[in-house]
């Protein structure tokens, strides 16, 4: 191939992805059109970005199989964000065979290559014996990696490390700050974490008014356990008044985002009406 339409073809296909950047900042369908054709001619960009409407279903039908193709695709050129994509499918079973110990392997060489989301995944294996022995002491490791980026999941697990003494001294106090740090960052589930602190004194002294309050800031902003503990409270009337309907009001939320514990809580209040 002549190597003035080479450069042409990489020249449209970068224009391609560009425009359907802009389609895509706006929430147009038309994105995904232009997503196509710049990857049909190589960019991976655009293959990493239309796998990532696939996997999302954004303003196109979603299609893990899809997905997966276009991120092998992609990871087979050289392109981390895909390959770790690739590797969140493979720990989901999404679009391709679950496999835990490949999904392991993935994250394990792009956190080694220092990318940090790799090293917040790589941890949660290592926590939950996905893929390998579970080993809290390199769950932490990884984290703290993370952490000292500035990585906000990877501060919420070594909050959790933390209260339950994993790998690390049990600090309740050093928990509670980390959490409340987050909050005051707008963080939704550190929100929730603080929330939980407050109502069980947990590093800090019972404070059910603040719990309430940070509940229903994690809630209103969609959080499912949040809305099942204000559920709860509203039920049993604790740091508010006794209101059954508003109780169920919030368990229905958590529910449509399918928390078990809040249709339990739902099942619980029917049988008394």
């Amino acid at each position: 191939m002549h190597m003035d339409l080479i450069i042409e073809l990489i020249e449209n296909n970068v224009k391609q992805y560009e425009i359907g950047m802009e389609y895509y900042k706006n929430n147009d369908s038309k994105a995904v059109e232009w997503f196509k054709k710049s990857a049909s001619q190589g960019n991976t960009k655009a293959k990493v970005r239309l796998g990532d409407c696939y996997y999302f279903g954004e303003l196109i039908e979603r299609d893990y199989m899809q997905a997966v193709n276009l991120y092998q695709e992609a990871s087979e050129e050289g392109d981390e964000m895909a390959l770790l994509n690739l590797g969140d499918c493979l720990r989901m079973g999404h679009g391709i065979q679950k496999d835990l110990e490949a999904a392991f392997k993935i994250f394990e060489k792009l956190a080694n290559h220092d990318n940090i989301h790799a090293k917040v995944r790589l941890g949660e294996c290592y926590a939950l014996g996905e893929g390998i022995e579970q080993d809290y002491e390199q769950a932490v490791r990884w984290h703290q990696e993370a952490s000292r980026e500035g990585n906000e999941a990877a501060k919420l697990w070594l909050g959790w490390y933390l209260q339950t003494g994993n790998g690390v001294k049990r600090s309740d106090e050093v928990a509670f700050a980390i959490y409340r740090n987050l909050s005051m960052k707008g963080n939704i589930e550190a929100k929730y974490k603080l929330a939980e602190c407050y109502q069980q004194g947990c590093g800090t002294i019972i404070n059910l008014d603040k719990a309430i309050c940070l509940f229903k800031q994690s809630g209103e902003n969609g959080h499912a356990p949040a809305q099942n503990s204000l559920g709860e409270l509203y039920l049993e009337g604790m740091g508010v008044k006794k209101d059954k309907q508003e109780a169920i009001k919030w368990f229905k939320l958590a529910v449509a985002q399918g928390d078990e514990e809040a249709q339990k809580n739902l099942e619980r209040c029917s049988r008394f009406i």
